[in-house]
C-alpha cells in the first residue's frame, strides 16, 4: 500500500506540474456543472449523466473554492479504502493471503485506476461504493440489517454511474440469508428497499422534471452511437461529440429526443439487418474496450487526447511503456484465472464472473471506450490473482490451497492459454 500510495503520488504530481493537465470530455461538464451548484445558481442535471458526482463535487467545491485537488484527495482516500476493500473481499472468498495480497497489488499498481483517482470521473466514487457494497454483501449478507445496508451502498453506485442497474437481479440471487426461503424474500426486500432509499428522491425529481420515473438515462444515445461507430480504437474518429450536438437539437426535451432516436436506432437496425448489425459489432466493440491505448496513455504528452503538461520524453515514454506491459499482464493473470474457475457453483467468484460476461455482453452494442474496463479491474485483479498465486505455488514446488471454486487441470490451462492468446489479440491488434 505504500508503494502504491508513492506511485499515486508520482502521477499525482505530474498531473499539476508544470501546470494541471487539461480536463478532458465530460470533465468538463462536471467541473461546469458543480462550480455552478456550489456558486448557488439555478442549473439544472443534465438526465443523461447521474447526479450524484457532481453534487459531491458541489458540496467540496462550496469548502474550499474550485480546486479540483480537493476532489482529487477524496478520490485518492476511496481508491486507497477500494484496495483493501479488495483485499478483504479476495481473502474472504479465497482463504488464501497471497490471492489476496496479489489482487490488492494488481489493483494499487494499475495505472488506468491510479489515473482515475485525480480524474473529474465517477468512475473512482462508483468503485469504491461497488466494492463496499460487495463487501457487505459477502460479510453480512445473512443479516437483514446486512442486506438492507448493501442496498444502500449499491444504490450509491447507481446514483453515480448506471452501469449495474440491469445486474440488479443478480444481487438478489446471490444474496444468502440462509436456507429458509421466507428469510431469503425479506433480504432481497431489504436489500431493494435500500437501493430505493437513496435513489427515489432523484427518480421523483426526473419524474416531475422529464416525465420519466429515472436516475438518468444514456441509453438510447450510447447505442446510438455504439451502432454508428466505425473504428476499432476509441479515439480514432471519435464521432459521440458530434452526435451529442445533434441529439440536443433533434427536440427540445428529454423524451422526445429519445423517442426520435429509438424510431432511428430500429430504422438503422432494419435496414441493415440483424446478421450484418451483429457482424458489425463483433468487428470492432471488443476491440474497442480491450485496446492497450488505454484513457490514460492517450491522455500522456505525444498521445492522440494530449493533455498532461509535462514535457514529451522519457517519462512518457516509460509511463506508456508499463501501462501496455502491465495491460498486458492484466489480461494474460485474468484470463487464465477465468479458465480455472468451476462454474458449477453458485458463490461470490461465479458472481464476479457474471458481472464480468454482463459488461461484455452490454458492450457489444452500446457506445465503448477503453475506460469501460477499468471498472473491471478488480474482477481481473481477483481472477488473475488466483491465478498467479497457484503459479507462484507450482514454480516454488509448494502444493497449491484447495480453493472449492477453482481446478488447475490439463485441459482448464489450455483453455486459458486460448483465452489468454484471445485477449492479447483483441488489445494489441491495433499494432498489426
Amino acid at each position: 500500500m505504500a508503494g502504491g500510495l508513492l506511485f499515486n503520488a508520482v502521477l499525482l504530481w505530474l498531473y499539476h506540474h508544470p501546470e494541471p493537465k487539461v480536463l478532458f470530455g465530460d470533465e468538463n461538464y462536471y467541473f461546469q456543472l458543480a462550480r455552478s451548484l456550489a456558486a448557488g445558481r439555478d442549473v439544472a442535471h443534465n438526465p443523461i449523466w447521474p447526479s450524484l458526482y457532481a453534487s459531491l463535487i458541489a458540496i467540496l467545491f462550496r469548502w474550499t473554492g474550485t480546486a479540483v485537488l480537493t476532489v482529487q484527495l477524496l478520490q485518492i482516500v476511496m481508491w486507497l479504502a477500494s484496495a483493501a476493500l479488495l483485499f478483504l473481499i479476495s481473502l474472504h472468498i479465497s482463504r488464501i493471503p497471497g490471492v489476496a495480497l496479489a489482487a490488492m497489488g494488481i489493483f494499487l499498481f494499475s495505472p488506468e485506476v491510479a489515473a482515475f483517482s485525480h480524474y473529474l470521473w465517477p468512475e473512482i466514487p462508483h468503485m469504491f461504493f461497488f466494492l463496499a457494497a460487495l463487501w457487505v454483501l459477502i460479510r453480512r449478507g445473512r443479516t437483514l440489517l446486512g442486506s438492507f445496508a448493501g442496498g444502500v451502498l449499491i444504490g450509491l453506485a447507481l446514483w453515480s454511474k448506471l452501469i449495474l442497474l440491469p445486474f440488479l437481479p443478480a444481487f438478489m440471487v446471490f444474496l444468502h440469508p440462509g436456507r429458509s426461503i421466507l428469510r431469503h424474500w425479506k433480504a432481497v426486500s431489504l436489500f431493494a428497499a435500500g437501493v430505493l432509499l437513496v435513489l427515489t428522491p432523484t427518480m421523483l425529481s426526473n419524474a416531475k422534471t422529464h416525465d420519466r420515473f429515472m436516475v438518468a438515462d444514456s441509453s438510447v444515445f450510447n447505442l446510438w452511437v455504439g451502432l454508428n461507430d466505425v473504428e476499432t480504437q476509441d479515439f480514432r474518429n471519435d464521432i459521440a461529440p458530434h452526435e451529442f450536438i445533434r441529439y440536443r437539437k433533434a427536440a427540445p426535451d428529454f423524451a422526445t429526443r429519445n423517442e426520435i432516436y429509438r424510431q432511428k436506432i430500429k430504422g438503422l437496425v432494419r435496414d441493415r439487418g440483424l446478421a450484418k448489425t451483429l457482424g458489425n459489432q463483433l468487428a470492432k466493440q471488443y476491440f474497442r474496450l480491450f485496446d492497450h491505448d488505454s484513457f490514460f496513455t492517450t491522455q500522456l504528452p505525444g498521445g492522440p487526447r494530449s493533455s498532461y503538461k509535462f514535457r514529451e520524453g522519457a517519462v512518457s515514454s516509460g509511463l506508456r511503456l508499463y501501462s501496455h506491459a502491465f495491460h498486458a499482464l492484466l489480461l494474460a493473470a485474468g484470463a487464465v484465472g477465468l479458465a480455472r474457475l468451476r462454474v458449477l457453483r453458485l458463490d461470490w467468484p461465479q458472481f464476479l464472473a457474471l458481472l464480468l460476461l454482463f459488461n461484455l455482453a452490454l458492450f457489444l452494442f452500446v457506445h465503448v471506450k477503453t475506460r469501460y474496463l477499468m471498472q473491471l479491474v478488480p474482477v481481473f485483479a481477483f481472477f488473475g490473482a488466483t491465478a498467479l498465486h497457484a503459479g507462484w505455488c507450482r514454480i516454488r514446488g509448494t502444493e497449491v490451497p484447495p480453493d472449492g471454486n477453482f481446478r488447475s487441470t490439463p485441459g482448464r490451462l489450455a483453455a486459458g492459454l486460448a483465452l489468454l492468446l484471445f485477449a492479447e489479440w483483441l488489445a494489441f491488434a491495433s499494432l498489426l
